[in-house]
């Protein structure tokens, strides 16, 4: 076997030139763990590269939810609402609309614009939508723009910290907060993603499953809110990354992020 001029190779048995092959080179792209087809496609044509890499599974938990009877006589301003507050949560509504209808009745709160859309998609777009970043501004939208014989259905993972139903509880609100679905980890064997690419971690169970399966931990890694922060800061698999807060769980505040990061990395290579 012989090398030609131009760094191809002859394979004298095959009596054919075979071509060298170039080196993949492999620009940094978001590994999101938030498994939203929609955002990855939108944040494509702002040249950012998404890669979906769901890492945890839903299960509702069908006998925790409460029967919810509403007074039909009563005007719907005393109408109970129900605080959304993930996709995830909107998911385990909608899988329970069958067994209670009067879910559908009543109107939907969604936290931010992310659990607005998944309202939507289901088919029960929100009345309101606080545009909160997390619960605490959560809380305070409510206490600024609901009133305190509104009771508050809020349907809750078990994992999810018990402080903010606690919190409206304390600001005079009737509020009914039960387990209504489990976030469990998906197995998974591998991802091909490099220490140059970016991890957005969209909840504390999705860092926790992360780490449980041994996957690579990029230098850094993004997150949606400070409670996931504190998560991921408590993993010893993440020790070596620097970990970041997004400003707000929006295609903006993720696009900006990359723009500052990931996007001059991108062009320092160029």
């Amino acid at each position: 076997m012989e090398i030609g001029r131009k760094g191809n190779v002859k394979n004298p048995i095959l009596d054919v030139t075979i071509d060298p092959v170039d080196p993949v080179i492999s620009e940094p792209r978001i590994f999101s763990t938030l498994n939203s087809d929609r955002m990855a496609r939108i944040l494509a044509t702002r040249g950012v590269p998404m890669v979906n890499m769901p890492v945890i599974e839903l299960q509702t938990i069908a006998k925790n939810w409460p029967f919810l009877k509403i007074d039909g006589s009563s005007p719907k301003s005393t109408w109970p609402i129900l605080v959304l507050t993930s996709p995830f949560s909107v998911r385990a509504t909608t899988e329970m609309l069958d067994e209670i209808p009067n879910l559908s009745r009543i109107a939907w709160l969604a936290i931010g614009e992310g659990t607005a859309r998944a309202c939507f998609r289901a088919g029960h777009p929100a009345s309101i939508c606080a545009d909160a970043r997390n619960r605490d501004e959560l809380f305070e939208f409510i206490v600024k723009n609901l009133q305190k014989n509104t009771p508050l259905y809020i349907p809750m993972s078990t994992s999810a910290p018990k402080d903010f139903p606690s919190s409206l509880r304390s600001a005079g609100y009737e509020v009914f907060d039960w387990n209504a679905y489990s976030n469990n980890p998906r197995q998974i064997s591998e991802a091909e993603i490099t220490m140059s690419d970016l991890l957005l971690i969209s909840s504390p169970s999705s860092a926790i499953s992360w780490a449980k399966n041994g996957l690579p931990v990029p230098e850094k890694v993004i997150c949606m809110g400070q409670s996931t922060k504190t998560s991921i800061e408590l993993l010893d698999a993440f020790s070596n990354s620097e970990v970041s807060v997004l400003n707000g769980p929006t295609l903006k505040a993720i696009s900006d992020f990359w723009n500052k990061n990931g996007g001059e990395e991108n062009e320092a290579q160029d």
